[in-house]
């Protein structure tokens, strides 16, 4: 049967009881949350950089906020870092397998598509509406932006610097500003995959995630 999505399909999932090993996870996941909530870029609304095409082939981005971004880029490492007990798909991992143990099914089939497509943004823009450059690809993916932070702001590594030697071309500007796009979309399902476990945890979770 194909699949109609409805956003309130997260909700056949509903006091769910969790355990001691995923709650421990999703605690920490909510504290790293609650501390990139507090990052001032955020807390204004994470304004993003935004595009405009005059004319064939040309963008015109307007991006002023790089220096808060910074902040940012470095309080997403535990979501991000593949070896982090908080990584992003790890933690959506362990929830989709604590709901499967617990409610019907067919009602699971739809709790899962619904989280993926609610949290899809993790990955950056697809290549559909993403912005493509000639010599590496999609830059405003997830796989860009650590390549980005690896060069840039993480371990300034040599082989990931050669990897967006093209994309580098661009105007300084307008690679923040679309790199500034990427996270937005990033740190919103960030939140929504929290927001998804709290709506979902049953009463005595909540305070023991809080």
């Amino acid at each position: 049967m194909e699949y109609e999505y409805d956003p309130d399909d997260v909700r056949l999932a509903e006091n769910i009881r969790f355990s001691d090993f995923s709650r421990e996870k999703f605690r920490k996941f909510v504290v790293e949350c609650r501390s990139l909530e507090s990052a001032s870029w955020i807390s204004e609304g994470m304004p993003a950089g935004y595009m405009a095409y005059p004319e064939p082939d040309e963008i015109l981005l307007n991006f002023t906020n790089w220096e808060q971004i910074q902040v940012v880029l470095h309080r997403i490492r535990p979501f991000v870092l593949k070896d982090e007990t908080t990584y992003f798909f790890s933690i959506r991992k362990q929830l989709l397998r604590e709901i499967k143990e617990k409610i019907d099914t067919q009602e699971f089939t739809r709790f899962l598509k619904a989280v993926k497509i609610l949290t899809e943004r993790f990955g950056g823009i697809d290549d559909e509406f993403g912005v493509a450059v000639e010599g590496y690809g999609n830059i405003m993916s997830m796989d860009f932006l650590m390549d980005y932070l690896n060069s840039s702001e993480y371990h300034r590594s040599q082989e990931p610097a050669d990897r967006i030697l093209a994309a580098r071309k661009l105007g300084d500007l307008e690679l923040k500003g679309i790199l500034s796009i990427t996270i937005h979309h990033i740190v919103k399902s960030i939140f929504v995959l929290r927001d998804i476990i709290l709506s979902v945890a049953s009463d005595e979770d909540l305070i023991l995630l809080a």
